[in-house]
């Protein structure tokens, strides 16, 4: 068997080396990123280290006769010389050996037809150059790899709905998977919603645009309730927001007198509870509040998130925050990431529903009403 390790800045380019170089029944036997060091050891840049391998015989030999080592590809040590078969039938052990070793190596070859590598984040059956690009695509967007790899499976298929635009089809799959609940007032059902959520995500203003939303376009009945006494100047913050909007708004210095002040609204159609942020690795600091929406099941949970927060984080954030059985999420500061596919991944990963999306700081312009078609947007537009 004859060996070779190949390093290339992506996958399909070392895989068109391995057949190149070993032909169509070579095998790979591992790959892994590695992180490449430059001159004097300054910007390292990070890529593919695949080793290949292909059966010593004569087909061998015939698939690479006169081809040369490709350009990033490194023999290893000894492997110019095959080692010595051993004779079936001579040692039980040995033939055992060899015929196990023969499956694996044919399951390698089926691998490397298939054009399929085992990366980080999930399997996916690429045979293309053109595959590759579209889940390079999906991902650099921000989708999740193993959403990616469902929606390119899902789509790989000649009866197409949309004939020959792959895109339009992965886009219609996508807002199929997501679930949408805009908040909204209903006829004869008073909305009381609480915001939550980490620092810094904008919890005041999301609630400040929702208020203006209610109240000046829809004409609803608004009020005001704020539990934020932790951050110096935000009580005064969100008493700005109603005056400017023409809302009555409270301050609720302890949890206990939330309950007075939502029967004080009681015959509002809408009243929307601002909070303190609080990190997710100290939800302590929330106190009472998980027990008291327990009890309180007309109030809706809502958990504000900002859009270009990382996906680990995301992950945690929303798992830490299940403590308020909040079915429904926010996503801020959509203007602000140049990944917004992960909330189309968050979605469909908790099943949670969306009720507003926020890209800017202007209160009467930027809040979004949202749609499945405009999540799927965020992963894939459509021109």
């Amino acid at each position: 068997m004859r060996m070779k390790v190949y390093r290339s800045k992506s996958v399909p380019r070392a895989l068109r080396q391995i057949r190149r170089d070993l032909g169509e029944s070579a095998l790979i036997l591992s790959t892994r990123r590695i992180r490449r060091k430059r001159l004097l050891g300054l910007f390292p840049t990070l890529e593919y280290e695949i080793t290949a391998a292909v059966d010593a015989d004569p087909g061998f030999t015939s698939a690479s006769k006169g081809s040369r080592p490709a350009e990033g590809s490194a023999e290893l040590p000894g492997s110019r010389t095959p080692a010595k078969r051993p004779t079936v039938g001579s040692d039980p052990s040995s033939e055992k050996a060899v015929l196990e070793l023969k499956r694996e190596l044919s399951a390698l070859r089926r691998v490397l037809r298939e054009g399929s590598l085992p990366r980080s984040g999930g399997p996916g059956p690429f045979r293309t150059d053109a595959e590759w690009a579209r889940f390079e695509s999906l991902t650099a967007a921000g989708l999740d790899r193993g959403l990616a790899v469902t929606l390119l499976q899902a789509t790989d298929r000649a009866d197409s709905d949309f004939g020959a635009d792959r895109n339009t089809e992965m886009h219609h799959r996508l807002a199929e998977m997501v679930r949408v609940e805009p908040i909204r007032v209903l006829p004869d059902r008073p909305l009381r919603a609480i915001l939550l959520g980490p620092t810094g995500v904008g919890k005041t203003t999301t609630i400040a645009k929702l208020a203006a939303l209610l109240s000046l376009s829809e004409d609803r009945n608004v009020a005001l309730v704020n539990l934020d006494t932790y951050r110096i100047g935000a009580s005064r913050q969100l008493a700005i927001y109603a005056e400017i909007i023409g809302v009555p708004v409270r301050t609720v210095h302890r949890l206990e007198d939330l309950h007075g002040a939502l029967e004080e609204f009681r015959e509002k159609d809408c009243t929307l509870i601002d909070t303190a942020g609080h990190s997710h690795c100290n939800l302590s600091a929330w106190g009472a509040l998980p027990e008291f929406l327990r009890q309180r099941k007309d109030v809706q949970v809502h958990l504000v998130l900002a859009a270009n927060t990382k996906t680990r984080d995301l992950e945690e954030m929303i798992e830490a925050f299940e403590v308020f059985r909040a079915g429904r999420l926010i996503f801020t500061k959509l203007d602000e990431t140049s990944t917004p596919g992960s909330v189309a991944s968050q979605l469909v990963r908790t099943g949670k529903r969306l009720s507003c999306l926020t890209d800017g700081q202007k209160v009467t312009e930027n809040l979004l009403i949202p749609s499945r078609r405009m999540v799927a947007d965020l992963a894939i537009p459509l021109n």
